[in-house]
């Protein structure tokens, strides 16, 4: 009798105890409250420049996150400019999902720019419901004129803070202070108010943080303290050398020229990897802060770009226009609590898939409408299939174009329209990782197996655009004109 006694308690106990621990786990409001976020994104970083990616950059303090956490070595953008892109990163959907805002209509908007609906739920906006700390520093406009960080606040400025705040970052973390020359305005500057929320916040307080470096994108401009590292003898170049630092868009155009000399694209590559050891020190400033309040052990930090930058590949400059790896693949390393120290992952994912991740690594539930896919079953060693990636961009009206690709089971197919020309190259992305020889006509099955997902994928994207139109209402459907149809491609030979 005692012995059943005993047994009965013990299992009381046990199932006591089950309920207690379920109940834990459960409960996304508790788990939710875990961990802390910071996400840096530089922009027009390409993840071949840095030294955890294989670069000639000297970038310790990445390389050190990259030891800590994952280095993933085949993520990729949505998109190879800001815009769509940012939409990507933040909604977790395809940007061509959303209507588009015609110029003019959003105060902060000089763009045909993607419409984020207010009604539509966004990871930024649930963590606030969940009582976190919400805030961004956007350095490059178009990362964020697309309603698409809902919930975020912004930092005050540095000119909001009194002196003692300012030395006592600058004591704590050895932030550079650079004074404004020639009015532009030192991106150095910006840190302080983001490193004094990290140096303050209370620990109880859990928050969501994003950095975006408007760096390395031009004008290649680096400080004078990493700009005197460069070892180039500029009496090779044929202008003066204050030209170098202009906007992009000049260099694209000699590029496409040819009046642009081997010379000046390895001097505009040094000015460029200059920049981006300057972002390696600037996220050293910010570790620096979190090691100093004891937070890392609960915070995720992630580390991505929005897009890469061409320098004279495919006699091309820049970003905007192409499919090109230098400007799809992007760095991509995150580490912090549950995240396994020193892996490299190799499984292709999308930033699409960066919200979802999130989310699961937060513990935390709400409604959304994302079309990304977590991958945090790669934190635990769940191996994860490689997925079709899709790339899209605003279609270019004025040139009546439309260029999107897709990524899939080692090629890559690149489809443009331009008016009533249909372009379609295909590259093996392992034979010809340079994308120099179009292998379409002579694979034409595999361009027709791809064609199918593309179209299934244009579809399923048209059909949310259809639904987000009629939503928003007064926004414009920017996606139909110059779209490829089935039509065509059966007219082709390839549906």
């Amino acid at each position: 009798m005692k012995k059943r006694i005993k047994t009965s308690i013990i299992l009381t106990a046990a199932a006591v105890l089950f309920l207690f621990l379920l109940a834990a786990n459960c409960g996304s409001d508790k788990s939710a409250g875990n961990y802390n976020v910071v996400l840096i994104v530089a922009d027009a970083l390409r993840s071949d420049v840095l030294g955890c990616y294989g670069g000639d950059a000297h970038t310790p303090n990445l390389d050190r996150l990259a030891r800590k956490g994952v280095l993933f070595e085949n993520a990729y953008s949505t998109a190879p400019c800001t815009i769509p892109s940012a939409v990507g990163i933040f909604t977790g959907s395809y940007p061509g999902s959303y209507g588009v805002v015609e110029k003019g209509i959003r105060e902060k908007s000089t763009h045909n720019v993607f419409y984020v609906n207010d009604n539509e739920t966004l990871l930024g906006e649930a963590l606030k419901e969940k009582g976190y700390d919400v805030l961004m520093d956007m350095e490059n406009k178009l990362a964020w004129i697309s309603n698409n960080v809902q919930g975020f606040s912004e930092f005050r400025r540095i000119k909001e803070m009194n002196k003692a705040g300012i030395a006592f970052v600058k004591e704590t973390t050895g932030v550079r202070f650079i004074r404004w020359k020639n009015n532009l305005t030192p991106q150095y500057n910006r840190m302080f108010t983001f490193l004094h929320y990290l140096l303050t916040v209370p620990r109880e307080q859990n928050f969501f943080v994003t950095k975006w470096f408007i760096d390395p994108h031009a004008p290649y401009s680096p400080i004078e303290a990493f700009k005197k590292k460069i070892t180039f003898d500029i009496s090779k170049l044929p202008r003066e050398e204050s030209f170098y630092s202009q906007q992009v868009g000049v260099f694209r155009q000699l590029a496409r020229q040819k009046k642009l000399s081997d010379a000046e694209i390895v001097y505009l590559k040094a000015l460029y990897k200059a920049e981006v050891e300057s972002i390696d020190e600037r996220v050293g400033y910010i570790i620096k802060a979190l090691e100093h309040r004891g937070l890392l052990d609960k915070t995720i930090i992630v580390f991505t770009s929005d897009h890469g930058e061409l320098f004279g590949e495919h006699g091309l400059m820049g970003h905007g226009y192409y499919y090109y790896e230098q400007l799809l693949q992007v760095p991509l390393i995150i580490a912090g609590p549950g995240i396994p120290a020193g892996k490299k992952e190799k499984t292709i994912i999308s930033n699409l898939d960066l919200m979802p991740t999130l989310k699961d690594l937060l513990g935390i539930e709400y409604e959304h409408n994302m079309q990304g896919k977590s991958y945090s079953g790669l934190f635990s060693g769940k191996a994860l299939p490689d997925r079709a990636q899709y790339f899209g961009r605003t279609t270019n009206l004025a040139r009546e174009t439309d260029i999107s690709a897709l990524l899939m089971e080692g090629h890559k197919l690149v489809v443009t329209k331009k008016k009533d020309n249909v372009i379609l190259e295909l590259f093996d992305c392992a034979g010809d990782p340079g994308e120099l020889k179009n292998i379409a006509v002579e694979n034409r099955p595999i361009v027709q197996k791809m064609l199918k997902k593309f179209m299934d994928l244009r579809k399923e994207i048209a059909l949310r655009l259809k639904r987000n139109i009629a939503e928003i209402g007064d926004k414009v459907d920017f996606e139909k004109k110059w779209l490829i149809t089935a039509e065509e491609l059966k007219a082709l030979g390839y549906l």
